[in-house]
């Protein structure tokens, strides 16, 4: 039965499915043509070629990495060191004890809208060469220089460098009519061929978007026309609006996590991301997890490792028991997974060999765990809603509020176990609650699988265990609750088995 007594109509249903993946695939592909950074499916146009260096030895410049930047606009270090900490190869450049001195080269084409004096600045720490049209251009910090430029297309050269202390970079411009701003990237290109795929990808964009727009009309005008596929078609589709609203919300959600999502949060703005993913990592690829430890001193010397990371002190132990492995596992999977695919595609990630392959774990790819989560959750959190009684305005607006709140959207890039466990958690509730209104057996076993996991994500999912057993006992279901507590039991048998294989005395030292 639906939500509102009716029988599900498997045809609506897959209809509306096709439909989301048809809108799913469209505002992709409109946001990869009208993003001068190509989104997720092409090759930026907009912005300029950096390639990213480190010094060596007698000035040897040794080469990193290379990408197009959207706009030289660094105000903050962790922008540019991205570049190095997400792509270093520590087979040809060494363990990365702290950020070496580096030097970045843009080039590309910049465009003057129109004939005049343009003002450039500087907002920079290092050394900064600027070149337009192959002649320097005299800068100072926060100092205004005029060039005069004409219309259209100009080649345009940047070389920074740091020696020391951290990056920042911001380059800056005023046309002649307009006010200071960092140089946007419309006005920035790699190089000719990108100039020309910008104008190609904005032609394809305004037809997409027409045709779309001719598509919708079409359907509502024959729509109204009784008997016909179009109004028939409809008509399936609107005993469906809950699957596709609920779908909608999930793609901006989508949308606004993936945005920037490899950068921000910042590279280290929580250690507990590197934790999970070097847990995961080493327990797939030796057996044994590893990870930095709150607790090291609880642990022989000869089981802890402690160096320093591109400036940033670890002290990893093995075996590690700090958290519980199954979300660890879950985010080594993907990483692994995708990083062994994605050479095949001309992408590039970091890369160590062993015994230090769990530093090749990065951002871009570890945050792909928690983002596919989160979207997860919005489905469940509209169900959980409607189960306790919200109306179907009101578990919208709920969805909609926790897919779009800031803090939400960027709380769900960081790769952390909670990420797993909220999901758990309102799925072993709607468990219950099903177990509740029907008695089902199978209602009550789901939601011990799922406390079992819970356990198995992290400490605090002691706590799930709590919350359904609670909520079974008030609706009198005892059977269900000795069920779910004897699933949940043979999870905790089974993760001090775990324990036990590894080293039961650190396990029962470390919790």
């Amino acid at each position: 039965m639906t939500e509102s007594g009716q029988v599900p109509d498997p045809t609506g249903r897959r209809a509306a499915i096709i439909l989301l993946a048809v809108l799913c695939a469209y505002v992709v592909l409109m946001d990869a043509l009208l993003r001068p950074s190509g989104g997720l499916l092409l090759r930026p146009c907009g912005g300029l070629l950096g390639r990213y260096l480190i010094s060596g030895e007698g000035g040897l410049e040794i080469p990193v990495h290379e990408r197009v930047d959207a706009r030289l606009d660094f105000p903050v270090p962790q922008r540019l060191d991205a570049a190095y900490i997400f792509h270093w190869d520590m087979k040809r450049l060494g363990l990365p004890v702290s950020m070496p001195p580096y030097s970045i080269h843009w080039s590309g084409l910049l465009h003057a809208p129109e004939p005049g004096m343009y003002g450039f600045t500087l907002d920079a720490q290092g050394e900064v060469r600027l070149r337009i049209d192959g002649s320097q251009i005299e800068m100072h910090q926060d100092t205004l220089t005029e060039r005069q430029l004409a219309a259209g297309w100009h080649p345009i050269a940047l070389d920074y460098g740091l020696a020391q202390g951290d990056a920042r970079l911001v380059l800056s411009w005023k046309p002649p009519r307009g006010a200071l701003e960092p140089v946007p990237s419309r006005c920035l290109a790699p190089d000719g061929a990108a100039i020309a795929a910008s104008a190609t990808r904005r032609v394809l964009a305004w037809v997409l978007l027409a045709a779309g727009a001719a598509t919708a009309l079409a359907l509502y005008a024959l729509g109204r026309r009784q008997e016909t596929a179009p109004a028939r078609y409809l008509r399936t589709l609107g005993t469906q609006r809950i699957t596709l609203a609920v779908g909608a919300i999930v793609i901006l959600a989508a949308l606004l996590r993936f945005h920037d999502f490899a950068l921000v949060p910042f590279h280290h703005e929580t250690a507990d991301e590197y934790q999970h993913a070097w847990e995961g990592w080493s327990l797939l690829h030796q057996g044994v997890p590893l990870a930095w430890s709150t607790f090291p001193d609880r642990y022989p010397i000869s089981q802890t490792l402690d160096f320093r990371w591109f400036g940033d002190r670890y002290v990893v132990v093995r075996p590690y028991f700090d958290h519980p492995p199954l979300f660890s596992i879950l985010v080594g999977l993907v990483t692994s997974l995708v990083q062994a695919l994605t050479p095949s595609f001309g992408y590039g990630f970091a890369s160590y060999p062993a015994p230090w392959d769990f530093l090749s774990c990065t951002l871009t790819v570890m945050r792909l765990v928690p983002i596919a989560l989160s979207l997860i959750g919005i489905v469940l959190l509209y169900r959980l809603a409607r189960a306790y009684g919200a109306s179907e305005r009101a578990a919208l607006l709920g969805s909609l509020v926790y897919a779009t709140l800031p803090v939400i959207v960027l709380t769900h890039r960081l790769v952390k176990a909670e990420s797993l466990l909220a999901l758990l958690f309102m799925g072993a509730i709607l468990a219950s609650r099903r177990h509740e209104l029907s008695g089902s057996a199978g209602s009550a076993i789901l939601a011990g699988l799922l406390c079992g996991l819970s356990i198995w994500t992290k400490a605090t999912g002691v706590a799930v265990v709590a919350v359904i057993l609670v909520l079974l006992l008030a609706a009198r279901r005892y059977r269900g609750a000795l069920l779910a507590l004897g699933i949940t039991g043979g999870f905790l048998l089974l993760y001090l088995i775990y324990a036990w294989t590894l080293d039961f005395g650190i396990f029962l030292k470390v919790r």
